[in-house]
């Protein structure tokens, strides 16, 4: 009899059987294999049907940061390491990148063979853990092209990066300040020259130094010849006042020209007018030989006369001498007085420009200093902010057919179809059991006649 009754007289619930799972399983073996089968010829048809791609894939080191100077070898660096890096994920499939790679397979390619072909969608590029090294990848149905096209990439990303983000020497830059500060030098250089030649400047200090020794020296002949020329115009001014009345009793002035000759002739009139006086006074003045003493006299005093205006015209004609290189050296006073005066703005153009002069030397030892300073830091120093740390490897294949694999999405769904099979039984509200039975019409089985196989 199937069923137990408890002391109080309920039954007692009835466990399931493994002759219930097994006829739940055989009763519901369509649904399992209908499903275990669906999935195989699923799984098999993708696997056979998918073809096979390959991945080639190399490592880039990114130093993070930049360089602020080529004078300098320190480096900016920046905290966003998240952004930086998706940046760099997104640079490497940019279109400059992407330009590098087509030109870089075109020049491998060679003159007449066709580059293979490049595919943005197939680059794979992913960073490495927390860390600063990318992962570049390609991914193709042939495992050469797939290689080939890789190492493309990662060479032409390497070269962008370099580039674009490098600081080079900056040899333009300092050739242009060169040539600009060389040009202006030779400009102040010419300008002194010139300056120099036609203001007649060569040492100014000593220029003004010789000019006021000059003025001096000149100052005092002035004063010499005004003293001659004062002395000169007394003596004549004497020698006219006193008249030929008494040219005889003419006293000796210190005239220039003064000579033995016109004392010999104020001598014999002397003598002359003594001979004449003692004749007078033993003769007539008709007597021939008053007479003719008288006219020797007359002679010897229009002699002595015309020697005293030829004295007086020659001191005259000195006086105009004198007065002339007074005149001269008036004019060459006035003159070096010019040039004394215009010393002082000569001096500060010449000033100005050698202070140019001077800037543009200093400007210049500076560029130098700083171009030797750039060019070494340049050589001692890394330019670089990315380093390859392996290239294009061999490509892979990424759907490899593994039999394990391939092994368990059927096998996963043998136990969804027994699952399912265990909801849909479970579902269903018709009696194929005595346990179904009890619990249908909470009466105890007290027999069951097993079902008889219909016979063909």
């Amino acid at each position: 009899m199937n069923g137990d009754l408890q002391h109080d007289g309920t039954p007692v619930a009835r466990q399931t059987t493994m002759r219930e799972f097994v006829a739940v399983v055989f009763r519901r073996k369509w649904i399992i294999i209908g499903l275990f089968v669906t999935v195989t010829a699923t799984v098999l048809t993708i696997a056979l049907t998918s073809p096979t791609v390959y991945v080639s894939s190399g490592r880039v080191l990114v130093k993070r940061g930049e360089q602020t100077s080529v004078l300098t070898s320190d480096r900016r660096i920046f905290d966003a390491w998240e952004q930086d890096l998706a940046n760099e994920v997104e640079l490497a499939k940019s279109q400059p990148v992407l330009a590098g790679v087509r030109k870089i397979l075109e020049e491998r390619a060679g003159e007449g063979t066709p580059p293979p072909p490049l595919n943005p969608g197939s680059i794979e590029v992913e960073v490495r853990g927390k860390s600063n090294v990318l992962a570049i990848g390609y991914v193709d149905g042939d495992p050469a092209v797939a290689r080939q096209v890789c190492d493309a990439l990662i060479t032409a990303y390497l070269r962008y990066r370099q580039i674009e983000f490098g600081l080079p020497f900056p040899e333009k830059f300092f050739e242009s300040e060169f040539a600009a500060v060389d040009a202006d030098l030779q400009h102040y250089f010419r300008l002194r020259s010139r300056f120099t030649t036609d203001e007649h400047v060569v040492d100014m200090g000593e220029q003004v130094r010789n000019g006021m020794n000059r003025l001096t020296g000149l100052q005092q002949r002035r004063s010499e010849l005004n003293d001659q020329v004062v002395e000169a115009r007394a003596q004549v001014k004497l020698m006219r006042e006193v008249g030929m009345e008494s040219v005889v009793d003419l006293p000796d002035v210190g005239l220039a020209y003064s000579s033995d000759a016109l004392l010999d002739l104020k001598r014999r009139i002397v003598e002359q007018r003594a001979r004449l006086a003692q004749l007078r006074e033993n003769y007539r003045d008709d007597a021939p030989v008053v007479v003719s003493t008288r006219g020797t006299l007359e002679s010897l005093e229009g002699l002595l006369k015309n020697e005293v205006d030829q004295r007086i015209r020659l001191e005259e004609s000195r006086i105009g001498v004198l007065e002339a290189r007074l005149d001269m050296i008036n004019a060459e006073i006035a003159d070096l007085q010019g040039q004394l005066e215009r010393m002082p703005g000569k001096e500060l153009t010449l000033s100005e420009i050698d202070r140019q002069i001077e800037v543009l030397k200093t400007r210049y030892a500076d560029l130098v200093a700083k171009s030797d300073l750039a060019r070494i830091n340049r050589h001692t120093s890394s330019e670089l902010n990315v380093v390859l740390l392996s290239g294009a490897g061999p490509a892979v294949a990424t759907n490899v057919r593994d039999v394990v694999r391939l092994a368990l999405a059927p096998a996963f769904s043998l136990v969804v179809g027994v699952g399912l099979a265990f909801f849909i039984d479970g579902m269903d509200i018709t009696v194929h059991h005595a346990g179904q039975a009890e619990e249908a019409s909470e009466i105890p089985v007290l027999a069951t006649l097993r079902e008889r196989r219909k016979r063909a």
